[in-house]
């Protein structure tokens, strides 16, 4: 443990610091059970999920209207906090409030592109985006299952690309990579209403718009068209490209490949929502604690 790591240890209160150890400890044990169960058991293979059969075309509309609804969404935003805080209003350091209105600017057109989607598309748009309906105690049990295998994984492949982001920094190949803006304007936050909204935005709003969005459109339509594993693929890459952060990157995308992995395992979006959810919660109480 080197100089920064000593001091960064002692800046966190003893109490946090000691449910931190724990969660982590708790975290590791239940990981091992989990993969020792899931290696007794023999593969299953195949998925729940039939081909969604749309047209290029159609495609472009629905995925052409999401970007173009944020686009406008978030230049709304800005034109409003223009309005109220006057023209020399700057967004170079910006409250957790404006960062959440600008995350808002994201969830809801997604959620409204898949709205329209159910209008305009009524016999190809699979209705509730699943063709599955799991008991809440199968639900649970596999949500369980794969939040012990895979988060410690996907944790750990995020440490291991901030390190290889840390070294090119510092050897001059790129300039320094900062955070996502969001997470770290909640880890300072002072306003306890601000962080709420921030909370429900990341583990309820996030989760169902992107989920329904990401793997419910656009993994079920690349599958049909480029085949599962490039479809899981392609569909996380644009999943991690809208978060519109270097820093967590790589994460996103092996988290997107996973929750396309567990949408057509299942075969039924809730599954996806709640790991997604429960990433995210996870995420901001270790933020907390620190």
């Amino acid at each position: 443990m080197n100089s920064a790591d000593t001091t960064w240890a002692s800046e966190v209160e003893p109490v946090p610091l000691l449910f931190l150890n724990a969660f982590v400890i708790i975290l590791l044990v239940g990981c091992a059970i989990a993969w020792s169960r899931r290696l007794r058991r023999p593969s299953v293979s195949g998925g729940y999920l039939s081909p969604w059969s749309l047209s290029w075309l159609d495609a472009v509309a629905i995925i052409g209207s999401a970007i173009v609804l944020i686009w406008f969404a978030q230049n709304f935003v800005v034109a409003m906090l223009r309005l109220y805080h006057g023209g020399d209003f700057s967004l170079s350091d910006p409250s957790l409030w404006i960062l959440v209105a600008f995350g808002l600017a994201v969830q809801l057109p997604l959620l409204l592109t898949v709205v329209l989607g159910r209008i305009l598309f009524p016999k190809h748009f699979p209705r509730f985006l699943r063709e599955r309906r799991l008991e809440v105690g199968e639900s649970l049990r596999i949500l369980a299952d794969v939040y012990f295998r895979f988060l410690p994984v996907v944790m750990l492949i995020m440490l291991g690309w901030t390190f290889l982001l840390g070294l090119a920094a510092k050897s001059g190949w790129i300039d320094p990579v900062e955070p996502q803006l969001l997470v770290t304007a909640f880890a300072f936050a002072d306003d306890w209403l601000a962080r709420l909204a921030f909370f429900i935005l990341a583990v309820v709003v996030a989760p169902i718009a992107e989920e329904l969005f990401f793997r419910g459109i656009v993994y079920r339509f690349f599958k049909e068209k480029i085949g599962l594993s490039l479809a899981m693929l392609l569909s996380a890459v644009l999943f991690a490209m809208v978060h519109n952060s270097l820093h967590a990157f790589a994460g996103l995308v092996v988290f997107g490949v996973l929750l396309a992995h567990l949408y057509e395992r299942t075969g039924d979006i809730r599954v996806p929502i709640f790991f997604h959810a429960a990433f995210n919660l996870t995420s901001l109480l270790i933020l907390s604690l620190l």
